[in-house]
């Protein structure tokens, strides 16, 4: 605004019409944020650093929210408001990364075009009001989760000149994180337990409108078979631990089984050197076998089996027994006894 008025008292644009004045503005305004944007913005964003985290942190918080808790007509089963919606998630996104005002104030407005555009493939009425806008705008923010968002609209509210829409829009956008902090169970239409519940991340009922505690009668079969799986669901990922935990214990105790089994064999060849050595076991934490026994060729023939040796080698034995053969005598007959 400072600008605007010294623009105007300006003699080069005095007489000028207001839409030339707001475009060498706008020039004007592109130059120094495009050389000195940091250095403005990060001012803004240390001071607003513990409210952008707890918004973050909040809006994490309820990222379980769907669209018809927030009573908003967006349909995301229909490709062509899922697509709108997907656009305006993005567009949120990038209200960050510009460096200007008026590129983050066109970051909202292709949001909200994005956000119509959804809402008109969602409904079937042309009428597009407050009350269908902005629970799309707050369900469009918790599911893209923008950066810094205290601190762009911060930003923008000290650097901008929106003009009528664009304000609309860019108070839309303040309002809707307000009513994000500000969130309660009774806003979602359900009940303290379930908000409690949902919040902790724990299973509730598929409907907004029922509630895991204060049920009717008619779904308390329904209530009770939930909290058996869940019960079960835990049972079953106790039963998980348990069993990797016996796997790692049966892994290290046969890696130690074979080691205790090649230490013993390298003894074993220490003292009797002329054994053949067997082939290398398998190298249990890497599943691999260390040795190919098809590639041991080499050196085969200085191998020498302690069976095909020569025993008379061995001073401490005795000569070996000469094979003779023994002739069976004929056998007497009666008449010559």
């Amino acid at each position: 605004e400072t600008l605007k008025k010294r623009l105007l008292t300006n003699p080069i644009y005095r007489d000028e019409n207001e839409d030339l004045i707001l475009r060498v503005r706008d020039y004007i305004e592109r130059i120094i944020f495009s050389r000195d944007y940091s250095f403005i913005f990060n001012r803004i964003a240390i001071i607003c650093e513990d409210k952008d985290l707890s918004i973050q942190n909040r809006i994490s918080s309820l990222h379980w929210i769907t669209a018809p808790m927030l009573d908003t007509v967006l349909n995301e089963n229909i490709s062509i408001a899922r697509e709108a919606i997907y656009k305006a998630i993005n567009a949120l996104i990038e209200l960050d990364s510009k460096t200007i005002p008026q590129g983050k104030i066109h970051s909202i407005m292709e949001c909200k075009a994005f956000i119509e555009e959804a809402i008109r493939a969602s409904s079937s009425s042309s009428g597009i009001n407050a009350d269908s806008f902005l629970p799309a705008l707050i369900y469009i923010v918790l599911k893209a989760k923008p950066p810094r968002l205290h601190s762009n609209i911060r930003f923008l509210s000290h650097f901008s000149q929106p003009s009528g829409e664009q304000l609309y829009y860019l108070a839309n956008l303040d309002s809707a994180v307000r009513f994000i902090e500000l969130l309660q169970a009774q806003h979602l239409g359900l009940s303290s337990d379930d908000f409690s519940l949902y919040m902790r991340g724990e299973p509730v009922l598929p409907s907004k409108f029922v509630s895991l505690f204060d049920s009717s009668l008619s779904n308390e079969s329904n209530n009770v078979q939930l909290r058996k799986r869940f019960i079960l669901y835990h049972e079953l990922d106790h039963h998980c631990e348990k069993f990797d935990e016996n796997l790692f214990d049966f892994n290290r105790r046969l890696t130690q089984t074979v080691t205790d089994m090649q230490e013993l064999l390298n003894g074993t060849y220490a003292r009797f050197p002329n054994f053949e050595k067997l082939p290398q076991l398998i190298d249990i934490d890497n599943n691999e076998q260390i040795e190919d026994i098809s590639n041991r060729t080499e050196n085969q023939e200085d191998i020498i089996d302690i069976l095909d040796q020569s025993t008379t080698e061995n001073e401490y034995l005795p000569e070996p027994l000469a094979p003779e053969i023994v002739q069976q005598q004929p056998q007497q007959t009666n008449d010559d006894n």
